[in-house]
C-alpha cells in the first residue's frame, strides 16, 4: 500500500510532523533505526532509581500552537521554565542569578555593577524583542531564495513585512547584532565580567566556536527565543512519549528498529524509502528528521542530485561541541555561599567571556 507520508527518525520534529500530518487525514508511517522515540530527547536510568536526561535536558523552543495542543492532551505533562534560569556562582563566594523578570535580574545584578544594573532591562528588553521576531521567522515557511514564482515573491515579501514591523531601530539592531561576536555585543553594554560570562555562554552553547567568533551573538538569541529554556518534570523523555502518543492516536504508524538504507527516487520525484533489510515502502510524500547532509548525501543516490546541491550540501557547517557527563548524587551541590533554594536553573561556571 502506498502512503501519503513517511516520515525518517522519530526525534520531536519528526514526530510532530507525524501527528499534524495524520491529523489532517493522511496515511503516515515514521520509522526510527533506534529502539526508542525522541532521538536526543531520552531520559534512561544510569544506575538504580536515578533516571536522567542522557543527551538533552532542555527540550528547546516548541512553537506556542504545539505547546497548547499537546498540553490539552497530556494534562499530565508538566514543561516548566525555571526561575532563576542561570546560577552563576562567583569567584570568592556567592551567587549571581538572572530570572525571567527583568527588575529581579537588575537587583541581582546591582551586587556587582550599578551601571549593569541600569542597562539590564533595556538589554532584556532588545533581546526579548530580537527573539520575538526570530520566533515569528521560525514557525513561517522559509522562503526559496532565490524565487521562481510569484508565492516565492510573496513569501519574501512577508519576511520583510516582519522584519519591517521591528521599527527602524530595532531592525538596524538586528541587522547588526546576528552576525557579532557575542563578546563584542556584550562588551556594548556591560562592563562586568561575571555577567558578561553567565550570558555569553549561551552564545556557544553546542558549538564549535569561542566567544569571539562572529555569529555568536545570533547564537545567543537563538536560545532567548520563546522565553527562558524549557525543561520537562519528569524528565524530556516524557515529552517525546507524548508527541508519539499523540501521533498514534492520530492515525500515524510508528515503526522503531528500522533504519532507511535509500530514498527512492523516481522521475525525479521522491517515491519511498528502502530499509537496511531490503523492504521498500512506497509514499507519496518523504519527509527526513536526519540533518541534511546525512539526507542528500547519504541516504540520495548521488545520480539525482543537482552538482551544485551536492557541493552545497557537503559545505554546511555544523560541527558541534558537546560532552556530557551524567552524575548521580545523593544531595544537591553546595557552593560558597550559594543558597540551596536559588539551584534551580543552569549552573553555570563562566567567571568571565575568557
Amino acid at each position: 500500500m502506498t502512503r501519503d507520508a513517511v516520515v525518517i527518525g522519530a526525534g520531536v520534529n519528526g514526530l510532530v510532523a507525524a501527528w499534524r500530518l495524520a491529523a489532517a487525514g493522511m496515511r503516515v508511517r515514521v520509522l526510527e533505526r533506534r529502539d526508542a522515540v525522541g532521538g536526543t530527547l531520552v531520559t534512561e536510568e544510569i544506575a538504580p532509581g536515578f533516571r536522567v536526561d542522557t543527551a538533552r535536558h532542555d527540550v528547546g523552543w516548541i512553537p506556542p500552537a504545539i505547546e497548547r495542543a499537546l498540553v490539552a492532551r497530556e494534562p499530565e505533562l508538566r514543561l516548566l521554565r525555571p526561575d532563576p534560569a542561570i546560577v552563576a556562582p562567583l569567584l570568592g563566594g556567592g551567587v549571581l542569578t538572572l530570572s525571567s523578570d527583568p527588575a529581579r535580574s537588575a537587583e541581582a545584578i546591582r551586587r556587582l555593577s550599578a551601571p549593569d544594573a541600569e542597562r539590564w532591562p533595556d538589554f532584556a528588553r532588545l533581546m526579548a524583542r530580537l527573539a520575538g521576531f526570530l520566533a515569528t521567522l521560525y514557525g513561517a515557511p522559509p522562503p526559496r531564495v532565490p524565487g521562481e514564482g510569484l508565492g516565492d515573491l510573496v513569501a519574501l515579501a512577508r519576511l520583510a513585512w516582519r522584519l519591517r514591523r521591528l521599527g527602524k531601530a530595532d531592525m538596524i539592531e538586528l541587522l547588526r547584532t546576528v552576525p557579532m561576536p557575542v563578546t563584542d555585543l556584550l562588551d556594548d553594554w556591560f562592563e562586568s565580567g561575571a555577567l558578561k560570562g553567565a550570558v555569553g555562554a549561551a552564545g556557544i552553547k553546542g558549538i564549535l566556536q569561542g566567544p569571539r567568533s562572529g555569529g555568536t551573538a545570533f547564537v545567543l538569541l537563538h536560545h532567548l527565543v520563546g522565553g527562558p529554556w524549557c525543561v520537562v518534570r519528569g524528565g524530556v523523555g516524557r515529552l517525546s512519549d507524548a508527541l508519539a502518543a499523540a501521533a498514534r492516536q492520530a492515525g500515524a504508524e510508528i515503526r522503531t528498529g528500522v533504519e532507511v538504507k535509500e530514498i527512492v527516487i523516481r522521475s525525479g520525484q521522491a517515491t519511498g524509502v528502502v530499509t537496511a533489510a531490503g523492504e521498500e515502502i512506497a509514499a507519496r510524500v518523504v519527509l527526513s528528521g536526519a540533518d541534511p547532509r546525512a539526507t542528500l548525501l547519504g541516504l540520495v543516490h548521488p545520480i539525482h542530485l543537482d552538482p551544485d546541491v551536492a557541493r552545497a550540501a557537503r559545505h554546511i557547517r555544523f560541527r558541534g561541541a558537546v560532552a556530557k557527563v551524567n552524575l548521580a548524587l545523593d544531595r544537591l551541590p553546595t557552593f560558597q555561599g550559594v543558597p540551596e533554594a536559588v539551584l534551580t536553573g543552569a549552573i553555570t561556571i563562566a567567571p568571565d567571556l575568557d
